[in-house]
């Protein structure tokens, strides 16, 4: 409240400015004019504020739940920087670990792509390009994080704006 003088009172409540909260979709290179352009599919998908990518630190295991869409090694290399899964499995357990893109380097006299990441540990992860190929025995696999839905105060996911609830 202020008085005649347009002095703030003792009275008045000051709140400090509240520190707006950061979605990791605000700086991922895919909002076009305030929007979201990320490209939908069923089962990857992100809608501006009402999707996020879980919290994990390279080393982490992880459930099958939280494992999106395979990666071709083209999309890794993209991800320099980013968090991806590998698929640790054995034949009688699946595994996930989340690891951090580091680099991807050209090996064998410049024939040959690598990717190296971080796990958690002192030693780097290291696959070459050639070991992703879905037709040898025992391929390496990567995926993407799954996207979960970011609760409202209902707990029920938020419904995309402009979307029908017809």
């Amino acid at each position: 409240m202020k008085d005649i003088a347009g002095q703030i009172s003792l009275f008045d409540i000051i709140e400090p400015p509240k520190a707006q909260e950061q979605l990791p979709c605000d700086n991922c290179g895919y909002i076009v004019q305030g929007c979201c352009d990320y490209p939908c599919t069923p089962d990857d998908y992100c809608i501006l504020g009402d999707k996020w990518i879980p919290r994990f630190e390279p080393g982490d295991w992880i459930e099958k739940e939280n494992v999106g869409k395979q990666l071709t090694f083209d999309e890794i290399t993209q991800m320099v920087g980013k968090l991806i899964v590998m698929d640790k499995s054995t034949a009688s357990h699946a595994w996930y670990k989340v690891v951090l893109v580091e680099k991807i380097v050209m090996v064998e006299n410049n024939t040959q792509r690598r990717l190296v990441y971080y796990d958690g540990v002192k030693q780097r992860g290291l696959v070459n390009e050639m070991y992703f190929n879905e037709n040898i025995t025992y391929p390496a696999r990567a995926y993407r994080l799954k996207q979960q839905s970011r609760p409202d105060s209902s707990g029920l996911p938020k419904a995309h704006k402009g979307a029908s609830t017809i």
